[in-house]
């Protein structure tokens, strides 16, 4: 799972806490930190505006630009295919040093003088995005003519790559990473801000209906949009290059980003593919397929739940009107029924096998909020839903008992901070220290009062746990039964040793 230090920093605020502190915290809760990177903008490697771009007189693959830096302007040669006039882009000035060792001089391009170069991602030493030089846009933070890229945070950042156990799906999302570990550092998650629903908006119900033909195992929401223009920043894009999610659509892009944040299983399917009635509402049927899996029908399986989804079917930024589709499904479920079939199985098993986010709404509300960014869309209103009524594991654990597991004392106080700020909700019924512990949906790991230990313990630190000696006691195993074994063994050999 890669995190990087300001996207964990939208959910928690770690801005006074060192990288080096994040590490060893996270290591020390058992979420084990296999690398960490550094990205860093080299000295001299400006915000530049494209004022004019011509071609070059000389050459048909090069262009001639003329690029505002500051309240100066210098002549720079360009090979890329996508440079513009009116862009802003990524300039390194005569004398940077860029990655690679590569020190940037005043040069001549076939008869034209040129004064810097303009530079893609990997130039910078940032990871391959797309093909061409690097288009700036204010998702990195204001753009000014002139300034050095160093001094924009969300560029220069520091990524860490975290070796997850196969039981912690809990954690593989950036809110998900940020949650457990806003506990040992002893933060309070940002409140994500729901938008409202839309007002004076058609209702989905007129656009699409959809129809349940047996008891399912899923839980699923669905909403709908028409859009004019989708597209995705630089942020979104630099970041899923980070987290090795690259996608060529920007539709696709916005799916992973906000899937990839929140730990919501998205997808987006073309509303024309699903049967329309003649009142042209499209009709979704969901039920089992031969297998027993949960499936979306429209007249041929179209997705199955928390596994794959048939390629024809996406959504991508060329389609008018979109289906945005939230799963989740016990990953229980999904593993032994993947041990028994043969299924292809898209990026999202990954993520559904081992325990996805079960807060829908969160995966909706943040996907709008990510399109209402930058996208022209345009919502319908309202939600089909399919919920299931799922009753969440209760665990009576004594303090006690658990005091000895641990081998020291936790104060009940402590105990019950370190479970509620983990999300277990908390009853204590007596003064005896019993205490009644609801595990949250998300927790798909924790069935029993040793695992509840284990949270408490990994939060409190192994280091802080005193270790004692070894203590073996054997215990008193002479009784009747034995008493009447040894009498009858001495009669035997008496009565042998007389013949």
């Amino acid at each position: 799972m890669i995190v990087t230090r300001n996207w964990l920093n939208e959910w928690i605020d770690i801005s006074n806490v060192s990288t080096e502190k994040i590490c060893k915290t996270l290591n020390e809760i058992g979420l084990e930190v296999d690398s960490v990177k550094k990205y860093k903008i080299a000295k001299n490697v400006v915000v530049g505006y494209v004022n004019k771009c011509e071609k070059h007189p000389n050459a048909d693959k090069l262009s001639v630009c003329d690029v505002q830096i500051g309240k100066t302007s210098k002549q720079i040669v360009c090979g890329a295919k996508n440079i513009a006039s009116g862009q802003f882009v990524p300039v390194a000035l005569v004398g940077a040093q860029l990655p690679g060792g590569l020190e940037i001089k005043k040069t001549k391009i076939r008869d034209i003088d040129s004064y810097g170069m303009i530079c893609s991602s990997e130039e910078l030493g940032l990871p391959k995005m797309g093909d061409g030089i690097l288009v700036l846009d204010e998702s990195i933070g204001e753009l000014i003519a002139g300034k050095e890229l160093c001094e924009y945070p969300l560029l220069n950042d520091d990524v860490i790559d975290i070796e997850l156990t196969a039981n912690r799906g809990d954690c593989l999302s950036i809110y998900g990473v940020a949650r457990d570990l806003s506990v040992p550092l002893d933060l309070d998650i940002k409140e994500f801000v729901r938008l409202e629903d839309e007002e004076n908006r058609p209702g989905v119900g007129r656009v699409l209906q959809v129809d349940i033909q047996e008891k399912i195992d899923s839980t699923l929401i669905y909403k709908v949009f028409s859009q004019n223009n989708i597209s995705s920043s630089l942020l979104i894009d630099l970041r899923l290059a980070i987290a090795q999610l690259e996608k060529e659509d920007p539709l696709e892009r916005l799916v992973a980003y906000a899937s990839y944040s929140t730990g919501v299983l998205l997808r987006v399917y073309k509303q024309n593919i699903f049967t329309k009635s003649k009142s042209g509402i499209a009709h979704i049927v969901i039920k089992k397929d031969k297998n027993g899996i949960d499936a979306v029908y429209n007249k041929k399986i179209v997705s199955l739940v928390g596994i794959s989804q048939e390629a024809d079917s996406k959504a991508n930024k060329s389609d008018k009107n979109i289906i945005l589709e939230a799963s989740y499904i016990d990953p229980e479920i999904i593993s032994k029924k993947s041990a028994t079939v043969k299924l292809f199985k898209d990026e999202y098993f990954y993520r559904s096998s081992r325990g996805s986010e079960p807060d829908l709404q969160f995966g909706i509300e943040y996907f709008k909020f990510l399109a209402n960014l930058s996208c022209d869309i345009h919502w319908y209103a309202g939600v089909q839903q399919i919920e299931q009524d799922v009753q969440c594991i209760t665990l009576n654990v004594d303090l006690d008992r658990i005091n000895k597991l641990i081998g020291q004392q936790i104060e009940k106080s402590m105990a019950v901070k370190i479970l509620k700020k983990l999300g277990f909700e908390i009853d204590i019924k007596n003064d005896r220290g019993i205490l009644s512990v609801v595990v949250p949906r998300f927790r798909h790991d924790i069935k029993n009062e040793q695992d509840i230990v284990e949270e408490i313990v990994r939060i409190v630190g192994i280091d802080n746990i005193k270790s004692s000696a070894a203590k073996f006691k054997e215990s008193n195993r002479i009784n009747s039964s034995y008493i009447n074994f040894k009498k009858r063994l001495s009669y035997r050999q008496k009565a042998a040793s007389s013949g």
